[in-house]
């Protein structure tokens, strides 16, 4: 049987499908975070028990994994899977990186350990409980060697992670947190690069927020002029990253502005209405009804 209708209940955007099977398996636990400089340096064939991170600074690295070969540089980050054999080289005159092993589902029965996994050490049987079980994920489960969607946000992330870890001497919930947003950066890349304007995020979402400041009256053709792009050009990559067009952002933030201001404030609805721009009430309700299936006076009694 269906539960009944929550008091106040609305129409909510979830997680897509992969989003939501993540949020259910993914918890990171760093077992080792470190800044480091190394000079002319070479590990010899090896397996792990975890995942390997490296990003580089400055220098450059030569990868040997599972048969084939990648060099990665400056701003390049590599993913080393759990069981895979590998051998890596720093080029003359060294290499200046991060580097983080860490298990991506924390088990406290199997990730309490700490050792470094010296080169020639490539049976594991011995330490298979271990191991690092497969991931429930083919997009995760697939990389390896280095990944291009990876960048200097990845990097500036995962310098907070080797803070945080060596602050602390251990992963911390924070630390973990800080694994859990890399992990979404390098899966959902921006639609369109961050902008001299806004260095710490996408266009697009300096543009969301913009519109939920300049509610109820945000004019869409001025926050793409704001953003440097065409209203047309505006509108796809609003598209491409929220789902949905800016004009059905901005009805919906004021949806959502409605059902707050109904829910804990006395205001009339008629007051609403003309809040949020609306020219009668009976618009309002109408507009209302169709984002909640209720009409204000419902929602605000909870029916």
């Amino acid at each position: 049987m269906p539960l009944p209708r929550l008091p106040g209940e609305v129409p909510g955007l979830f997680p897509a499908k992969a989003d939501q099977a993540r949020l259910g398996w993914l918890r990171p636990y760093v077992r080792e975070a470190v800044h480091t400089f190394r000079p002319t340096w070479t590990i010899g064939p090896r397996r792990l028990l975890d995942y390997l991170i490296l990003y580089v600074i400055d220098g450059e690295i030569e990868l040997h994994l599972n048969g084939e070969t990648w060099r990665a540089g400056p701003g390049n980050l590599l993913w080393i899977p759990p069981n895979q054999p590998h051998a890596m080289t720093g080029a003359a005159p060294g290499t200046r990186m991060l580097y983080v092993h860490a298990d991506l589902i924390y088990d406290p029965a199997r990730s309490h350990w700490a050792a470094m996994i010296p080169q020639g050490t490539l049976d594991l049987s011995p330490w298979q409980p271990l191991r690092h079980p497969a991931l429930p994920d083919p997009k995760l489960a697939a990389w390896r060697g280095l990944l291009p969607a990876a960048g200097e946000e990845a990097g500036r992330l995962l310098e907070r992670v080797v803070a945080e870890f060596t602050a602390q001497g251990c992963c911390t919930l924070r630390c973990s947190a800080l694994m859990l947003e890399l992990l979404a950066v390098m899966l959902t890349p921006a639609a369109v690069p961050a902008t001299s304007r806004f260095p710490e995020g996408g266009v697009m979402d300096e543009a969301i927020m913009r519109l939920r400041e300049q509610m109820p009256h945000c004019d869409l053709a001025a926050l793409a002029r704001h953003c440097r792009l065409s209203p047309s050009h505006f509108r796809r990559l609003f598209q491409r990253r929220f789902g949905h067009s800016p004009r059905q952002a901005l009805a919906s933030e004021k949806m959502k502005r409605a059902c707050q201001l109904l829910a804990y404030t006395d205001q009339t609805a008629s007051a609403i209405a003309a809040g949020l721009g609306f020219t009668t009430v009976q618009n309002f309700s109408r507009a209302f009804r169709a984002h909640t299936g209720s009409s204000p006076r419902a929602f605000r009694r909870g029916a």
